[in-house]
């Protein structure tokens, strides 16, 4: 199995430095889209930008038009253009396996809800998550899509999960899961009982078979954490009541993507997955969100697990124990988890494990990071923002050489790298990041992912990043 790389003539590209779409074996791991006009480059913004009648769901009126044109010219747009890459690799539209969908305003889901019901078969779309984040990479652009999609291989299939733990049509008309080889994707999991109306906001809320601690906390601590501690118990609950109907368990998660409303709730996330998971390490990538589908939801996972009964082997990395500069997991779980060829890892920041802080001058890199980051901050970036350009730079820097170390764990090479995604502190850091990404990509660059979330997982991070890699072992 190898790495291709995918481009389609005529479209726009709007990060040139990574690669529109890779390939390798059933997956085309595409870069994160926007609703972009391949005549100016830029983001639609209005039904006459596109040309012709205006697209469903508009409604034809003055005042409902100015407000939802943009979203539903720039939604239409983006599937469009996944479909173009699909139907270049022999698929459709009705190939993507996952997406992860970043919205600017979350009172436009409901147009994201109507749009894609005319896209899908039976008016439910393929598995996604979606959320409000603090920024897009372009500044006019109001909705942004993360996918993978299924290309036809021998050996595998794109297969539909279905749950008898919940109703499909209240999941706000999407799939809950797919299949494909030996990987299961399962869209974002919120704690509520669609089909019923009910949200859990306190343990008390939970089914009598979950059973989480409750620590002792002062009033004002009870409310922040008693909310997120429920929801979480939930969440981790039903995913143990989807897996094993898929006849896997807990243990089996590759991978987990937790969106929070605040990141200052990480150890409760963590205290409740001890409890209920207390075997599972899978890779982990953490961060803020402005927004879930209704204020109530405190927290939301998507994962990625093994089925045990496939042919793909299951390895996990733990952590490195370099002298120079070990390489820890957030929390409990792994570095990075390898399923079959595929590799996914956690998002990783410049956390040192033996000063217990976040990287923060780049003179503490090693020779060749601390050459490279003068370099590139001198030659791009003017002095007035030159510290907080080294500083992310620094950071950007010791990310990428710990992601190239847990490749070479792996035996995969600088051509193995499939996907990287890329969370930022302030999305004006991109060019500093995006000019340390090219010194270790040179050429064949992976596809990106790029997102300004509400908060990044530590405290001082100003950049994380994780990586989809394909072994050659």
């Amino acid at each position: 199995m190898k790495k291709r790389t995918v481009s389609v003539s005529g479209m726009a590209n709007p990060v040139p430095s990574h690669a529109m779409a890779t390939r390798a074996g059933p997956f085309l791991f595409m870069s994160g889209q926007m609703g972009l006009s391949e005549k100016s480059g830029r983001p639609f913004q209005s039904y006459e930008e596109l040309g012709g009648e205006p697209p469903y769901p508009a409604l034809g009126l003055l005042a409902p038009n100015t407000w939802e044109e943009a979203f539903v010219t720039q939604t239409k747009t983006i599937y469009d253009r996944i479909a173009t890459l699909l139907r270049e690799q022999g698929s459709t539209l009705q190939d993507i396996v996952f997406h992860s969908v970043y919205l600017r305003d979350m009172r436009n889901f409901p147009l994201l809800a109507r749009t894609r019901s005319r896209l899908f078969a039976g008016g439910l779309a393929p598995p996604v998550t979606t959320s409000q984040v603090a920024g897009l990479p372009l500044a006019d652009a109001v909705v942004y899509f993360d996918p993978i999609g299924f290309v036809a291989a021998d050996d595998c299939k794109l297969e539909t999960l279905q749950s008898g733990q919940l109703e499909q049509a209240a999941l706000s008309n999407y799939q809950f899961g797919s299949k494909v080889g030996s990987l299961m994707f399962f869209a974002g999991v919120v704690a509520a009982v669609p089909e019923r109306g009910r949200i859990i906001h306190v343990l008390r809320d939970l089914p009598p078979d979950i059973h989480v601690t409750e620590p002792l906390l002062s009033a004002s601590a009870r409310a922040f954490h008693a909310p997120l501690r429920a929801q979480t118990a939930f969440v981790y609950d039903l995913f143990r009541r989807f897996l094993h109907e898929q006849g896997a368990r807990l243990e089996d998660l590759v991978k987990l993507n937790i969106y929070l409303r605040d990141v200052r709730g990480t150890d409760v996330i963590e205290q409740v997955a001890a409890e209920l998971a207390p075997a599972a390490n899978p890779a982990l990538s953490l961060y803020g969100v402005e927004s879930l589908a209704t204020r109530f939801f405190h927290v939301e996972i998507e994962g990625i697990a093994a089925d045990p009964r496939g042919s793909w082997d299951k390895e996990t990395v733990a952590r490195l124990d370099d002298p120079s500069d070990p390489i820890v997991p957030q929390g409990r779980h792994a570095l990075a988890t390898r399923v079959g060829p595929f590799v996914f890892t956690s998002t990783l920041t410049a956390y040192r494990a033996q000063t217990g802080d976040v990287l923060d001058d780049y003179r503490d890199l090693p020779d060749s990071g601390h050459r490279t980051v003068e370099d590139v901050v001198l030659r791009h970036f003017q002095s007035r923002r030159s510290a907080t350009a080294a500083r992310t730079a620094a950071q950007a820097w010791l990310i990428y050489d710990r992601l190239f170390r847990i490749a070479g764990r792996l035996g995969v090479g600088r051509d193995g790298f499939l996907k990287t995604t890329i969370y930022l502190e302030d999305m004006n850091d991109f060019a500093v990041v995006e000019a340390i990404a090219q010194c270790f990509f040179p050429h064949d660059p992976p596809a990106l992912t790029l997102l300004q979330p509400s908060g990044l997982s530590m405290p001082g991070a100003r950049v994380q990043i994780d990586a989809v890699l394909l072994s050659s072992g």
